[in-house]
């Protein structure tokens, strides 16, 4: 099955316009609504998540609809993943992995992101740790006279 998810971030906005676009993509059940991208509670993205099944596809009109942060879009995409279903992005055609070149990008994306993430988690944890031939630019900074 084609599922589409569309959200919009205020009462105010309008969901026609992405539901036009996944209708016109070919989903066959499209999950809406209107709360903010901030929310950890989203009700139709959880009642998306959780109907899922092996070989259904996702289609989103653009990443900013399914979630705020590369670590939270990895986490919905995870979850499609788990299912056995793909996701599909309309605006970013790079995310589409229903084919092997967009599975390719995802995991070169996300390896990507696990790599910054533990680098980033290894230099807050030991700002000692330089690679070879890396400066300490702290003391350089921290020996200059105050700017007046």
């Amino acid at each position: 099955m084609t599922i589409g998810y569309a959200r919009v971030s205020t009462a105010g906005q309008n969901l026609d316009g992405q539901c036009d676009n996944l209708r016109q993509a070919g989903c066959e059940r499209i999950y809406s609504e209107k709360i903010s991208g901030a929310k950890k509670q989203r009700p139709e993205l959880e009642r998306m998540l959780d109907a899922l099944r092996e070989g259904d596809t996702v289609i989103i009109t653009e990443l900013t609809r399914l979630g705020r942060s590369v670590k939270e879009l990895f986490a919905i995409i995870e979850r499609v993943h788990e299912a056995g279903a793909s996701i599909k992005s309309l605006r970013e055609t790079w995310l589409d992995t229903t084919t092997p070149q967009g599975n390719l990008l995802f995991t070169i994306f996300a390896g990507l992101s696990q790599f910054e993430r533990e680098t980033s988690y290894g230099s807050a944890q030991n700002p000692d740790l330089k690679l070879p031939g890396q400066e300490d630019v702290r003391e350089d900074v921290l020996k200059r006279p105050p700017a007046r």
